[in-house]
């Protein structure tokens, strides 16, 4: 698949171009906006001080915030005050002329006049503008040969008539170049500013950059094979998401290779505990191959089924604790009735251990839902453990009730208990506290990690308290109660 170029260029320049294109967007945004505001501003502040200055020479009165409402007044008639109003307008920098509504001049300033008359159409545009209407004028600009002029048409009342047309011409100021001036001061200050953005980008971005590196050079080396790579950021405590990740990475490589480990434990302890049936076995093949009398082969027929048994029973055990993780079928789900499936498995290990007492204590209509052979295979496995390791003058107690929790199913012992040290670990494949009595007994270490794996898969929990000389209690909590 064919990249991108931003695909192809490490983060830090990446980041870095990203924020110098956000500045420079930035820069031209604020400096369209600056010189729009600039030339509206120049625009509306001179025409406001033409209106003002107008008004002030024609009146004598400051501006009453009506604007040209009214128009600009007059006692005689337009013909007689026309000539001398307009010499009152006339400056170095202005002019003005007068026309009645039809557009004939009436009367002019002396100075040079620059600008052509009004046309009758802007003459008529602003007469016929509504009295109503606050600013009853027209402004516009005209271009000279060296210089731009802006002129004003204000309307002339007379008896709350309009009878002519006032045309003020002043000298604009440059608001280009006054615009472009502060164009410059923005160029300047953008300048500056996309130097710090350089630097601070920069800063981020190796910021940023430098734990994605050791990220990468830890998945690197993990994927290597090297175990124990990792980006040493978990420690630190950061609400920014790529510290987060690392973090994350870290505990993911925690993970794995404490999976790894497992495994190669499991692998290993499975292998051990394989060895010794197949080479008994494997012997007294060996021993049936060399002819011995009737006896012997009997004892060796006997040998080779019993551990052929033994195998049978683990490999069946090994295959029970594969499903660890997962939950079982729907299609194995049923409405269970805890207390019902507690007896009968008492029932059956009485039968058993005929001489063994085991008191059971439940509940009854104790529901949920789950693999019927898979929780009976719990209560089996958990009652097996507490008979082989009990004396044979002790009792077994097992138990099931309601509690706010979900369903507890209790099975307890009165033997001889289990060292503090060994509590942690129960649960654990091939763990055994005493390896000669689990042989002895037949037991494999896996029973109390087939327990847990069932509980898991039926969203529940198992627990363990023990106290030496004094009986050990294995605790199921099921919370999915029905």
């Amino acid at each position: 698949m064919r990249l991108s170029l931003i695909h192809r260029v490490p983060i830090r320049w990446v980041i870095l171009g990203a924020t110098l294109a956000a500045l420079g967007c930035s820069l031209l945004a604020w400096s369209l906006g600056a010189y729009w505001l600039g030339q509206n501003f120049m625009w509306y502040s001179q025409e406001y001080r033409m209106l003002a200055q107008v008004r002030m020479v024609w009146t004598g009165e400051e501006p009453d915030g009506q604007g040209n409402r009214r128009g600009l007044p007059i006692s005689l008639s337009l013909q007689e005050e026309a000539r001398g109003r307009v010499q009152a307008l006339s400056t170095p920098a202005t002019a003005a002329r007068i026309f009645d509504l039809s557009g004939r001049l009436l009367a002019e300033s002396s100075g040079p006049q620059v600008v052509d008359p009004a046309s009758p159409d802007r003459i008529q545009a602003v007469a016929s503008v509504s009295e109503q209407v606050r600013n009853r004028h027209l402004a516009y600009a005209v271009d000279g040969e060296k210089q731009e002029w802006m002129v004003v048409l204000i309307p002339i009342r007379q008896n709350h008539q309009d009878v002519g047309v006032l045309q003020f011409t002043s000298m604009r100021r440059q608001p280009r170049e006054v615009t472009v001036k502060m164009l410059s001061y923005i160029g300047t200050a953008g300048g500056l500013a996309t130097m710090v953005s350089i630097l601070g980008a920069l800063w981020v971005a190796n910021w940023l950059a430098k734990p994605m590196e050791r990220l990468r050079q830890a998945t690197l080396r993990l994927q290597h094979g090297d175990l124990k790579a990792r980006t040493g950021l978990a420690a630190v405590e950061s609400q920014n998401e790529v510290y987060q990740v690392s973090a994350a990475f870290d505990q993911m490589a925690d993970f794995v290779e404490q999976s790894l480990e497992t495994q190669r434990r499991f692998v290993a302890d499975a292998s051990h505990e394989l060895k010794t049936p197949l080479t008994a076995i494997g012997g007294m093949a060996d021993m049936l191959k060399l002819g011995q009398d009737a006896e012997k082969q009997r004892k060796a027929i006997d040998i080779i089924s019993r551990e052929t048994d033994r195998m049978s029973r683990l490999v069946a055990d090994l295959l029970t604790l594969s499903k660890a993780g997962q939950k079982p079928a729907e299609q194995t789900l049923e409405h269970l009735c805890l207390s019902v499936i507690l007896r009968e498995t008492v029932e059956l290990l009485a039968a058993t251990h005929p001489h063994r007492v085991i008191e059971v204590e439940a509940e009854e209509n104790l529901f949920m839902l789950g693999n019927r052979d898979e929780v009976g295979r719990l209560i089996r496995n958990l009652l097996d453990n507490a008979v082989q390791h009990t004396p044979a003058s002790a009792s077994v107690r097992a138990s099931c009730r309601l509690a706010p929790q979900g369903i507890v199913l209790e099975v307890a012992d009165k033997g001889p208990g289990i060292e503090a040290t060994d509590l942690p670990h129960l649960f654990e494949r091939f763990y055994r506290p005493d390896s000669s009595r689990a042989r002895k007994t037949g037991g494999s270490g896996l029973g109390l990690a087939i327990v847990k794996s069932i509980a898991a898969r039926h969203g529940g929990q198992v627990s363990v308290t023990s106290e030496i000389g004094k009986g050990t209690c294995f605790c199921v909590v099921f919370s999915g109660v029905k």
